[in-house]
């Protein structure tokens, strides 16, 4: 059986994630992606392309809503895309499951974000960035040098 594994979007950030999570399902994953009711016409369309590629789609009015049981019980790997969700990871990381995090931000939005963002840290989180603009963004507002670079799977 092929491990499970969710993946939470935040819309903006979905089209980046396309190509990541059909590289997943391509090496044996199950993907899920959870992603927040949103009217864009955009992200409906990838949210279709999705579908068509058989990749489980689960939507929410509220992204933080998601279950952490039903999480616990259902998936071996988390893999979070964008900073935004920073409440998803913190809620996650209590269950012990292997969680990805994925950034792709820069300084401009951490700046505008710093008051809010209670950054995560755990022995089961792995900070991923996509390029060393958002990973120098991500060490400097969180103060924590453990993260590291990856470009469309290559060095997971």
């Amino acid at each position: 059986m092929a491990p499970d594994n969710i993946t939470t979007n935040h819309w903006k950030r979905l089209l980046n994630a396309c190509n990541t999570l059909n590289e997943l399902k391509k090496n044996g994953y199950s993907v899920t992606v959870y992603s927040q009711i949103n009217s864009n016409v955009e992200h409906k369309k990838l949210l279709w392309d999705l579908l068509q590629d058989e990749i489980s789609v689960v939507l929410y009015y509220d992204i933080s809503m998601i279950s952490a049981e039903k999480i616990k019980a259902e998936y071996d790997y988390i893999w979070i895309n964008t900073i935004l969700l920073y409440d998803v990871v913190n809620r996650m990381l209590p269950l012990g499951i292997p969680t990805y995090w994925w950034l792709h931000e820069a300084d401009d939005f951490y700046e505008s974000m710093k008051e809010k963002i209670i950054y995560p840290q755990a022995d089961n989180l792995t900070v991923l960035t996509v390029g060393w603009i958002a990973e120098n963004a991500y060490r400097r507002y969180s103060h924590n040098n453990n993260s590291k670079c990856l470009l469309y799977l290559q060095n997971l």
